[in-house]
């Protein structure tokens, strides 16, 4: 009886804490922002081209006048923190960090806060990965299994100082001053 009660109470913690109702809903919109950032125009447009006046629904920070690119920068770092420290998924992880990938030679005058939350996510990934390595005694299995731990923040800071190197590059420099 009280293992069913415990279940039913992890069911609610789970829905209350994630703002998708399903998992599948969280699978169909992420695969979509993948096929929407393979498309040539779509890093381009959302970086350069489309403002968004603001975004109500983002309670961290008031957002505004922000480019799209910077407001998927930010709910695809969010979306990879909830899934690094609450739901383990290797697939939610492995499509976000695609779409990351694919954006990320794109990535010019990016937001302010989205910059901040860029290195602060890459900044905390790292020290988190360097502490799991350190106490993983099967460096060569695990660190490339995106199943384990280790492998999932392997994958998260492989895939975001890959980010910021293309932020920084010559290309790009001028336009991502901060």
């Amino acid at each position: 009886s009280s293992s069913k009660h415990n279940a039913r109470d992890n069911t609610a913690l789970q829905l209350k804490s994630c703002p998708f109702r399903s998992p599948s809903q969280l699978y169909v919109i992420l695969i979509l922002l993948l096929l929407f950032s393979q498309d040539a125009s779509f890093g381009p447009d959302a970086f350069r081209r489309i403002i968004v006046p603001s975004v109500p629904w983002y309670k961290e920070r008031q957002l505004v006048n922000i480019n799209l690119g910077s407001v998927l920068l930010l709910v695809l770092l969010r979306s990879i923190t909830f899934n690094l420290n609450k739901l383990q998924d290797a697939f939610l992880l492995s499509n976000c960090c695609a779409v990351l990938m694919n954006l990320s030679h794109n990535i010019v005058e990016l937001h302010d806060y989205a910059a901040m939350r860029l290195v602060s996510v890459a900044v905390s990934t790292l020290k988190r990965y360097s502490l799991l390595w350190s106490k993983t005694s099967n460096h060569a299995n695990d660190d490339h299994d995106i199943t384990t731990p280790v492998g999932m923040y392997g994958e998260v800071s492989h895939t975001l100082l890959r980010v910021l190197r293309h932020c920084i590059d010559s290309k790009h420099i001028e336009r991502n001053l901060h």
